[in-house]
């Protein structure tokens, strides 16, 4: 038993937290143009001289001194685990950035929604979730800051202006709730509007909710629909999101993954609604890359599960054998 939890504990963490968030999130920030980095040489003109005096110049010229040329790091899992912990004297510390900031987000969402949720009762559930990240809105980008920076300072110390971040962040946030509303809600409109009945269902001790009753191919249509929009609504809603929430990071705080914090615009001040949509136009040519990162990730989280139901399979069926 306790082997298990030693083995499975850490897993889970790994799949649910570092698969599941980090990643992502660096693979949604990080920027898709190649990056150089010049290898030690004895002719620095060739490196520098003649690139710093021209901007366009200094790609070529790195090239031809023998530069190394590096695209994206979060083009693959191992990359991005690798680039981790290359970033941080703890490979614990690299693969779970943020853990202790996400687990202080988690519980006070725990405290809020529930008040919330009692003093509006019968409100659809994604109500009082969008309360909680407008009222947890700077721990959020704090976290995000966290994850892709290098700053050493604790994030209760690394806070944005309340009203500034909810200013940048509030039409992405309420894209991202819209989203995730329409990911059940649609495909259950679309069966209600099939003819299928609403019905009751039993999911906890005293709590019954109302789901669509589903036929056949029904759960077809439904996952059909679920998926589409998860893929092209929540998923770019939420890219955006994280983007919009990196480009508050402090001009003194440096970025373990290349990101344009300006976000592509040539406006010093821009409105929110522009803002969003810089941070869509500029993630242009990454989606590819954004999308195999989240697949991969799938597929790992859907392997470690698998090879749980092993272990524990063989171990109930040993058991089973001896005491026999």
């Amino acid at each position: 038993m306790l082997a298990n939890l030693a083995l499975f504990i850490p897993a889970i963490f790994y799949v649910s937290y570092t698969l599941g968030h980090v990643m992502p999130t660096l693979a949604s920030v990080e920027s898709s143009q190649d990056t150089y980095e010049p290898i030690p040489s004895n002719d620095d003109d060739l490196v520098q001289g003649k690139g710093e005096k021209s901007g366009k110049a200094a790609m070529p010229q790195a090239e031809e001194a023998g530069a190394i040329k590096r695209g994206p790091v979060t083009t693959s899992i191992r990359a991005t685990q690798k680039h981790l912990c290359s970033v941080s004297t703890s490979s614990w510390r690299a693969l779970f950035r943020g853990l202790g900031l996400a687990f202080t987000i988690h519980v006070l969402s725990g405290f809020i929604v529930g008040p919330i949720m009692m003093a509006m009762p019968g409100v659809h559930s994604i109500v009082p979730l969008f309360l909680v990240d407008i009222l947890l809105v700077q721990l959020n980008t704090v976290w995000v800051h966290t994850v892709i920076s290098t700053s050493a300072l604790p994030w209760w110390r690394r806070l944005p202006p309340f009203v500034e971040t909810l200013r940048a962040t509030f039409l992405p946030l309420c894209a991202v709730v819209l989203s995730i509303a329409a990911c059940s809600g649609v495909p259950t409109l679309v069966l209600l509007a099939m003819g299928r009945p609403m019905v009751e269902r039993e999911v906890g001790p005293n709590l019954v909710v109302q789901t669509v009753e589903k036929q056949g191919g029904d759960f077809v249509i439904f996952f059909g629909l679920w998926f589409a929009l998860m893929v092209f609504a929540a998923y770019p809603a939420h890219v955006v999101l994280t983007r919009v929430q990196a480009s508050l990071l402090p001009d003194s705080d440096e970025t373990i993954v290349s990101f344009d914090r300006s976000l592509g615009r040539t406006t010093p001040h821009p409105s929110a609604c522009q803002r969003m949509m810089d941070a869509y136009n500029s993630f242009s040519g990454s989606w590819m890359r954004f999308y195999k990162m989240v697949v991969k990730s799938i597929l790992v989280a859907m392997a470690v599960g698998a090879a749980f139901g092993v272990i524990v399979g063989a171990e109930i069926g040993l058991l089973s054998y001896f005491s026999d």
